[in-house]
């Protein structure tokens, strides 16, 4: 049984802090959209044009994708299509290493 099933069977309530949570419990999150937004447009503003999303879960199997790294890695295409660039880091396949990403993008390139 689960943490959260304990927990819930339990009748203890409970905060959930960047996670999910049942009827007894709330979760307390941030806006991962906007905070994306705020920083690739703060590097854009610098000068930066390759901005990459770097996602440190990949290369590892996923059953589900976190809320957060789902809406991060929206936000990042988005604003690549609102400035017209192209996403210069697709992790779609889930399979690229961080190592791999810096060799292909260069150290202190703006990989965010």
């Amino acid at each position: 049984m689960s943490e959260l099933a304990h927990l819930e069977q339990q009748g203890i309530p409970y905060a959930s802090i960047n996670g999910v949570a049942g009827p007894g419990g709330i979760a307390v999150t941030c806006d991962d959209t906007q905070g994306m937004q705020l920083a690739l447009t703060h590097l854009w503003d610098l000068g930066h044009r390759r901005l990459g999303y770097v996602d440190t879960d990949m290369g590892y199997p996923r059953q589900t994708t976190h809320p957060s790294v789902a809406a991060r890695a929206a936000a990042y295409r988005a604003f690549c299509a609102k400035q017209g660039i192209e996403p210069l880091l697709d992790w779609s396949d889930g399979i690229r290493r961080l190592e791999d990403v810096v060799a292909e993008v260069g150290y202190g390139r703006g990989v965010l």
